[in-house]
Order: C-alpha cells, then structure tokens, then sequence
C-alpha cells in the first residue's frame, strides 16, 4: 500500500452488503416463482449457506479489490459507489443462475402440467386469428 493513499473507508462492509443482497434475491425468488416454495429443503439451505458463501466469496473479493483501488490513490468516493452498485449486481446475479440451476426440476414439472404454461386449450382460438378480426382505428 502507498505511503500517501488514504484510508478505506467507503463501504468496507462488503461482506454484509452481498449476504443482504442473497438474502433478498433469495426471499424474492422463493416467494415469486411458480413451483418452488419457502417449505422445502433447498429453500432455508439455499438463503443460509448462500448468505455465508456470499459474504466470503463476493465480500472478500470486493474488499480486496476496493483496497487496492484506493491504495493507487484518485477519486475513492465514486469508484467505492460504483464498486457497490457491481457488488449487488454479481451477488443478485449469482442467485439467480444457481436458483435456475438447483430449481429448474421443479419449474419444469410445474409448467408441464400447467396448462396455462404453453399447452393449448381444447376450444382456444389462436392469437393470429384474433389479430385478423379486430377492426382497424
């Protein structure tokens, strides 16, 4: 580190940051997905295991990264904002792909036996013959 370079002071509670951030992309994607539910087993190991690996991986890395920015000096303050607004964006990212990847059974079987999900109706008119009869304005 600089002799010179000021001390990091913005934000240095990444690791929080990213444990929130997979707590709330946790809650909301349990909460709003068709199939899934909060009673299941991946549901509580997903937030949990997720918030503490989260913390680790994503608040470590961008600790480091927000150290050795401000060790090279310039403007701490928006470059310490910008590397916030990444951090939640990676993290809540990062929940999403592997939600997809743990839960993607359960959402098939879900939208295969929806038939509101893509299979067609017995009696359904199709959208193009609606489109052809609505009046022109």
């Amino acid at each position: 580190m600089h002799k010179n370079a000021p001390p990091v002071s913005i934000n240095q509670n990444d690791g929080a940051i990213a444990a929130y951030t997979w707590i709330a992309a946790g809650l909301f994607l349990y909460g709003f997905t068709a199939g899934v539910s909060f009673l299941s087993v991946t549901a509580p190991l997903f937030i949990l295991v997720g918030m503490f690996a989260a913390a680790l991986l994503f608040g470590g890395a961008f600790r480091f990264l927000r150290k050795r920015l401000a060790a090279g000096g310039g403007a701490a303050k928006p470059v310490g904002m910008a590397l916030t607004a990444f951090l939640v964006v990676a993290v809540a990212g990062s929940a999403y792909l592997l939600f997809r990847a743990i839960e993607a059974p359960r959402i098939a079987a879900r939208a295969e036996l929806s038939p509101a999900a893509g299979a067609s109706v017995a009696g359904a008119v199709p959208a193009s013959r609606h489109a052809a009869e609505r009046p022109s304005l």
